[in-house]
C-alpha cells in the first residue's frame, strides 16, 4: 500500500508525501503506482519549473519508495490551484482504489 500524508499548516497546504509500493500489480506496470508519481512529479515540477518557487524542497528515494515535496505557506494564487488539484487528484485516487492507497493529514 502507498501512503500519501498531507501536511498542513494553519490549514493551509505545505507539503506532501508518498511512500511504499501499492501492490497494485508488479513493479513496472503498476498503475496506480504510476499514476501517484505522476502527481508528485507534476507537483514538483510545477512548482519548481514553473512557479519558480525557492523555498521548494524535495526528496526522491527510490529504494524507500519515497517522494515528497513541501513548500512554504506562502505562495501565489496559481501555487494554491496546483497544490489542490494535485491534493484532490490523490483523494479520488484513494476512493478509487483504497486497498492500495491511504491518505492520511498531518498539522503543524
Amino acid at each position: 500500500m502507498t501512503d500519501i500524508t498531507f501536511i498542513f499548516q494553519e490549514k493551509s497546504l505545505i507539503g506532501i508525501e508518498a511512500k511504499g509500493h501499492s501492490g497494485y500489480s508488479e513493479k513496472g506496470s503498476d498503475i496506480v503506482c504510476a499514476s501517484i508519481s505522476t502527481l508528485m512529479y507534476t507537483l514538483i515540477y510545477g512548482l519548481t519549473g514553473i512557479e519558480e518557487i525557492p523555498s521548494v524542497m524535495a526528496e526522491i528515494n527510490d529504494k524507500e519508495n519515497l517522494i515528497r515535496a513541501s513548500w512554504l505557506k506562502k505562495f501565489t494564487s496559481k501555487t494554491k490551484i496546483l497544490t489542490r488539484a494535485i491534493e484532490k487528484s490523490f483523494r479520488q485516487l484513494a476512493l478509487k482504489y483504497p486497498d492500495y492507497v491511504k491518505i492520511s493529514e498531518v498539522y503543524i
